[in-house]
């Protein structure tokens, strides 16, 4: 009989549902795992979102890395003024 087998079947867990040492021990460890998932929940996670970039600012770069065209940054400008109002 194996050593898990032989504590079952002698009581050696303690003498009732959580009961013992052992049961102490197993509820302290889903104790602290739930508080962990509660922490790890509130704080937003590890792949947390930076915030939004604002548009302007991104054509602004885009335009100074010569990605787009004068026509295009004034266009796209003109674009973003529009729909803010």
């Amino acid at each position: 009989m194996n050593a898990l087998g032989f504590l079952i079947a002698n009581d050696g867990f303690g003498n009732g549902h959580m009961g013992g040492s052992w049961g102490w021990l197993v509820a302290a460890a889903m104790m602290g795992g739930m508080g962990w998932m509660m922490w790890s929940m509130m704080r937003g996670g590890r792949h947390r979102e930076g915030p939004a970039e604002d548009p302007v600012d991104v054509i602004n770069i885009r335009y100074a890395r010569g990605e787009i065209t004068t026509e295009e940054h004034q266009e796209r400008l003109r674009t973003i003024e529009n729909s803010r109002r």
